[in-house]
């Protein structure tokens, strides 16, 4: 059974959707999600405008401020839109901007409170879902924050109302409504600020685990001295290198280096100096190979270079350059006059041969140039 084919008008048409779905929520998939979102929210506003149309047109509320509310809420949604489309929030702290939306939520809550007399009551259960949206992206103290200025501005507009128009929001009614709006957005707001709270700690121990885990990554791959990769690391380099020479070919020299008579510096001018020495000459090599190439503390005094797509004539040319680098470099700040030196050996990965057998003619390499009188390269075979 064959797969059904697109024809290129339904191929054409597909682009055409997603030309389409870029130009409205954007290419970024920050903005995109953002004014998904606030799309989401402007359908809720959409409802909210025509109910108040419709209000108006039944002669419910006054047409004059009535539309009014309606420009404010269609204004008020195109600048969020705008400004989420743009890009422009993503530079604030919270790019969803849900503290003034908030703020604006509830501004256009208290309005409509004053001028739908007949259902006032449902502006107190909008009032509470915008403090309990909150809890996705407010701070604790942002929550209390909002659920304070819920409680202020409807009990300013109940309080306005009962005042100029005691026929339609008579005073006791008014003050029923107040403490009902005080005991249900107080009781919104502190399940809120709780898990805001719960959502900061989760946040917070998520980062401290990311840090850890990538705090014991590099303690399991860096040598703690040198920082250089540790011998365990080094292995698994030395494996994806033969599985790259196995499928593209080419070659690789693994050379294995030996600071000559360390432990005379040790003894003589202290641990702490060899130290030293060991960080000094690590940044050397650092410093004097290429970025594809990779340095290892291999155990002690030995160091362990890795140089991809490098065959053995290069390879000695690098030494050549680093040995030259290393001669005229201080690496002790103490002892800004010694100068130490380094042996080798190389060996150029053969095919049909294993990575053990690589490294062991680097080492004996290494052994046949301390053999030699130090301070010399020494290919091993």
């Amino acid at each position: 059974m064959s797969l059904p084919e697109f024809s290129p008008t339904e191929q054409e048409q597909g682009r055409d959707r997603h030309w389409l779905l870029d130009g409205v929520l954007g290419r970024d998939r920050a903005v995109h999600v953002r004014v998904r979102h606030q799309m989401t929210a402007l359908g809720v506003y959409v409802g909210a405008a025509i109910a108040l149309a419709t209000a108006i047109a039944q002669g419910i509320a006054p047409p004059g401020l009535g539309w009014s509310l309606f420009a404010w809420i269609v204004i008020g949604q195109a600048i969020f839109l705008a400004l989420m489309r743009s890009g422009w929030s993503m530079r604030l702290r919270d790019p969803g901007m849900m503290l003034p939306q908030s703020v604006f939520a509830l501004t256009t809550i208290s309005v409509a409170y004053a001028l739908l007399w007949p259902i006032r009551a449902s502006a107190l259960i909008l009032a509470v879902q915008v403090v309990v949206f909150g809890m996705f992206s407010l701070t604790p103290r942002q929550t209390i924050g909002v659920g304070a200025f819920a409680v202020a501005i409807l009990g300013a507009s109940m309080a306005w109302m009962a005042h100029h128009d005691p026929i339609h929001y008579p005073p006791t009614e008014e003050w029923l409504h107040f403490l009902t709006a005080v005991i249900t957005l107080s009781c919104a707001s502190t399940f809120v600020h709780y898990a805001a709270r719960l959502r900061e700690r989760l946040t917070r121990q998520k980062q401290e685990l990311r840090a850890a885990l990538a705090q014991a990554q590099l303690l399991a791959t860096t040598d703690a001295l040198t920082g250089l990769h540790n011998r365990l690391h080094m292995q698994d380099l030395l494996k994806h290198e033969c599985i790259r020479q196995d499928r593209h070919g080419g070659a690789f020299t693994v050379v294995l280096l030996d600071l000559d008579f360390f432990k005379h510096i040790n003894d003589q001018h202290g641990h702490q100096v060899g130290d030293a020495i060991l960080q000094g000459f690590g940044k050397v090599l650092s410093e004097a190979l290429r970025s594809t190439d990779a340095v290892a503390r291999w155990g002690g005094e030995e160091f362990l270079v890795l140089l991809p797509a490098t065959k053995l004539e290069v390879a000695q040319l690098t030494l050549r350059r680093l040995r030259e680098h290393l001669m005229s470099s201080s690496l002790s700040a103490q002892h800004a006059s010694l100068r130490v030196n380094f042996s080798s050996g190389l060996a150029e990965h053969r095919t049909e041969e294993s990575l053990e057998a690589t490294l062991e003619r680097a080492d004996r390499g290494l052994y046949r140039a301390k053999e030699a009188g130090r301070g010399r390269d020494w290919v091993g075979h």
